[in-house]
């Protein structure tokens, strides 16, 4: 079972801007439209709280892999049951 940490419903509940987040994700999805990266997963937390988790991209492009496939094949290696 995975470990979820509690989300906010806006940002500034936990003291960040909406607007700055999301030109932090347009960012990311610019680096991944250009090729730089083929993909990223965003989480910005404060004080226990998310106010932003999100996967943009492909973590491997070429397998076809989404990020849920992905994170899924990772979290069997990563955590404990």
């Amino acid at each position: 079972m995975a470990f979820e940490m509690p989300r906010v419903s806006k940002p500034e509940d936990v003291g960040f801007s909406s607007q700055r987040l999301q030109r932090m994700r347009d960012a990311f999805q610019a680096d991944i439209d250009t090729g730089i990266v083929p993909g990223a997963v965003v989480l910005v937390a404060r004080h226990g709280k998310v106010a932003c988790f999100e996967a943009l991209g492909r973590p491997q492009p070429a397998a076809g892999l989404g990020w849920r496939l992905f994170l899924e094949r990772r979290e069997r290696h990563i955590l404990p049951d």
